[in-house]
């Protein structure tokens, strides 16, 4: 498909670090704003940091069972916070190849382009 973002190895230095960053901080407000407290320590207990979710019901004062609830739950909601909207991808895409080719070139009006021209 040839709209599609070069595969991760291929973009490497400050770009990566940009994507990287960008990308973790988005998923980090995510957590923050969507889910509940119970929901966090549980998915970043577990998904982040591998504890058993007997321990996290340990740490939440709950059961396995409910703790892994809670982090499937967080997923779900994580998924589709992230999710951008299917009809938008193909204008994401072309907005970052541009950003990333005229910040690589330092073309200031290329780099605006895309901002400026969007419906």
């Amino acid at each position: 498909m040839g709209d599609a973002l070069p595969p991760e190895g291929e973009i490497s230095g400050p770009d990566a670090e940009v994507l990287l960053a960008e990308s973790v901080s988005r998923a980090l407000l995510v957590v923050l704003e969507c889910l509940s407290p119970a929901e966090r320590v549980a998915f970043v207990t577990h998904d982040v940091f591998a504890m058993p979710f007997g321990e996290i019901g340990n740490i939440l004062d709950r059961t396995a069972a409910t703790s892994k609830k809670l982090a499937s739950r967080a997923r779900t909601k994580i998924d589709a916070a992230l999710a951008p909207a299917s009809s938008q991808i193909p204008e994401h895409t072309k907005i970052v190849r541009a950003f990333l080719a005229a910040s690589r070139g330092s073309d200031i009006p290329a780099l605006l382009e895309p901002f400026l021209h969007r419906t």
